[in-house]
C-alpha cells in the first residue's frame, strides 16, 4: 500500500468515525433527547428550552400568541415575530401586548405550541 492509498484509506475511516460518533447521543446534531421517542412533546422540553420574547398580539378566542422572540433553543429556531398556540388558553388572560416573557415551545406535528409562559 502506497502513502497516497494510506492517506485515503485513514480519510475515509475517519469521515465513518465522525458520522457515527454524530449520530449518537443528539439525533445527529439537531438537540433533541434521544431518551425515548415516544415520550410526549412537553416532556423533551428542559430548563434549557427557555426562549424571551416580547408579546404583539393576544387572541383568547383562538388560543393564541403572537410573538417577537429570540433564538428557540426547542425548535432551533432563530429570532422572528410568529403566531403560536398556545396549550393553556387561560395563561393568555395573565398577560397583555407589550409584555415581556419567557416560554418554552414545541413542534406538536408540525404546530408550533408555547407550552409555558412566565413573565421575565
Amino acid at each position: 500500500m502506497t502513502v497516497k492509498h494510506f492517506a485515503v484509506m485513514a480519510g475515509l475511516w475517519l469521515s465513518v468515525a465522525t458520522g457515527a460518533q454524530a449520530q449518537t447521543g443528539s439525533h445527529a446534531g439537531h438537540g433533541h433527547d434521544t431518551q425515548s421517542d415516544t415520550a410526549p412533546a412537553s416532556a423533551s422540553v428542559n430548563a434549557e428550552a427557555w426562549a424571551e420574547g416580547e408579546i404583539r398580539k393576544i387572541d383568547l378566542k383562538t388560543g393564541k400568541v403572537t410573538l417577537k422572540h429570540g433564538y428557540i433553543p426547542s425548535l432551533d429556531m432563530p429570532p422572528m415575530t410568529m403566531v403560536f398556540g398556545i396549550s393553556d388558553k387561560q395563561v393568555l388572560s395573565q398577560f397583555k401586548v407589550g409584555d415581556k416573557v419567557r416560554f418554552q415551545a414545541v413542534d406538536e406535528t408540525g404546530q408550533l405550541r408555547v407550552t409555558e409562559m412566565i413573565a421575565r
